[in-house]
């Protein structure tokens, strides 16, 4: 398990991702400007659901999601929906070989919305026994 919690620590380290290059704000309009926001959840024998909210409440012209994954063992489903409670998309990753071989599944969806719905999006999170990392990056551009 120390084996697998270090090449955990490691990878993270060694994929830390660039998102995006914030554009500058527009002097005409002081409530222009891009907001990025990061956050990293890890799982250690997880299995409970979790929910992630975005608020979309501003005039926001483009939201971008990035939702990356590793898992070490288990499964882990994400699923991404709208303010509405629409899907916009989903996919799931896991382990298949058994404990006595180190394996390391990972799992990305890249969505992008232009003048996205107001309101809250929410990122639905359902590990089995899963070990691993969720990396989640929102931008959204807004005038």
């Amino acid at each position: 398990m120390k084996t697998k919690i270090a090449v955990l620590i490691l990878t993270l380290f060694m994929t830390a991702p660039t998102f995006a290059q914030d554009k500058p704000k527009d002097p005409s309009n002081p409530d222009s400007g891009v907001l990025n926001l990061e956050r990293q959840i890890i799982l250690k024998d997880h299995s409970k659901e979790e929910t992630i909210s975005i608020n979309i409440d501003k005039e926001v012209q483009a939201f971008i999601l990035r939702v990356q994954t590793q898992v070490m063992e288990g499964k882990l489903t994400v699923e991404i929906y709208d303010p509405n409670q629409n899907k916009e998309g989903a996919f799931s990753v896991g382990t298949q070989l058994n404990s006595s071989i180190e394996e390391l599944a990972k799992g990305q969806i890249n969505l992008e919305f232009f003048d996205p719905q107001k309101g809250t999006w929410t990122i639905r999170i359902k590990p089995e026994k899963a070990y691993g990392d969720i990396n989640i990056s929102s931008l959204t551009n807004y005038n």
